[in-house]
Parts: C-alpha cells; sequence; structure tokens
C-alpha cells in the first residue's frame, strides 16, 4: 500500500527521470554522463544473468540494449521507473541473444567456475568465516544458474535487481498474478535446489 510520503517519492523519481531522458535527447552530454554512471552496473549485472553468466556476451548485448535504448527513449513515458523501462529494453535484446544462440545451436554450458574467474577473484587463503561466507555465495550462484531460465530471471529481478512485481510483470510481459506466481515458485524451485545441495 502507498503511503503519502512513497507516493511523493514515485512522483518525485519519475519527474527526475522524465527530466534525464528529455536532457539526453537534448544531446546534454551531462545527463549522458549521469545515465551512463546511474544505470550501467546495474544493466550490466541484469543482462549478465539473463545470457546465462558470460561476461563477453553480457557486454555485447548490453550495448545493443543501451543504444537501442538511447535510439528509443523518447518513447519513455515515465509510468514505470527509467530502470525498469530499462530492464525492458535489456530484457528484449537479451532474448534476441538468447534466440539468435539457440537457432546457431551454440548454446553452451557457462560454469561458475568460469564467472568466479571472469571477476578476477583473489584465490589467497581466506579467514574460516570469509571462506564459509565465499562458498555459499558460489553456491546461491550454482543453485541460481541450474534453476529454469524463467525462475532464474523472476528472481534476479525481484532480489538482485530489487524491482517490484509491477515492474518485473512489465519486463516480463506478464500479468501481476502470473508474476506472483512465478516468483511463489520460483523461491520454492529455489529453496529445494539449495537445501538438496547442502545437505
Amino acid at each position: 500500500m502507498d503511503t503519502p510520503h512513497t507516493t511523493e517519492q514515485s512522483a518525485s523519481t519519475a519527474n527526475a527521470d522524465l527530466e534525464l531522458a528529455r536532457q539526453i535527447l537534448a544531446g546534454d552530454a551531462s545527463a549522458m554522463e549521469t545515465f551512463y554512471q546511474r544505470y550501467f552496473s546495474r544493466l550490466y549485472r541484469f543482462v549478465y544473468y539473463q545470457v546465462g553468466g558470460s561476461h563477453d556476451d553480457a557486454q555485447d548485448v548490453l550495448q545493443d540494449a543501451l543504444i537501442a535504448a538511447i535510439k528509443s527513449l523518447s518513447s519513455y513515458r515515465g509510468d514505470s521507473s527509467l530502470y525498469s523501462w530499462l530492464c525492458g529494453v535489456a530484457w528484449n535484446k537479451a532474448a534476441d541473444f538468447r534466440r539468435r544462440e539457440y537457432r546457431m545451436a551454440q548454446v553452451e554450458q557457462r560454469t561458475i567456475k568460469d564467472m568466479v574467474e571472469n571477476k578476477g577473484l583473489d584465490t589467497s587463503p581466506m579467514p574460516d568465516h570469509a571462506l564459509l561466507r565465499e562458498e555459499n555465495k558460489e553456491r546461491v550462484q550454482e543453485t541460481l544458474m541450474a534453476l529454469p531460465e524463467h525462475y532464474r530471471q523472476v528472481l534476479v529481478l525481484k532480489y538482485a535487481e530489487g524491482l517490484p512485481v509491477e515492474d518485473i510483470a512489465q519486463i516480463m510481459r506478464r500479468t501481476f498474478k502470473s508474476t506472483e506466481s512465478l516468483l511463489t515458485r520460483a523461491r520454492s524451485a529455489f529453496r529445494e535446489s539449495y537445501m538438496a545441495a547442502v545437505s
């Protein structure tokens, strides 16, 4: 339920997003820099999971998504946050990528080891508590990557990106109820898979 404060905050964010879009369309370089700083990392993380955890593929799809977003920025109306709108554009580009990969029969499974190596993590010995935390993080990533794609996508949108169900429904082109149901099933599948891996 929206409180007056969250409604004001949402309206303020929507106005700020619309103004940023207007400035970019007007060719304002500082607005473009703000756009990049505000959204690039979050969109990269979103796309990374959509393309199966490949750094190179995520960069390619993100570049396509950003170009498409800038070209179609005039269609942004402020009905959702600019970030949610951008996720919708990125979602479509990631879907295009997945279809292209499937048609070309070059889809390959990426391992969690590849994901860790792509991040260039320090492999020096860690204290026990840090090692346990890292093992748990890897177990969560393994569990997430083993889920069916639609479960992984809805969980990433909800928990990694922190989007509300309304925005997730819009991005995934589902009804609100269908998205809630999918989220419930995805959480259940994640929990079962994670608990099986731990025991």
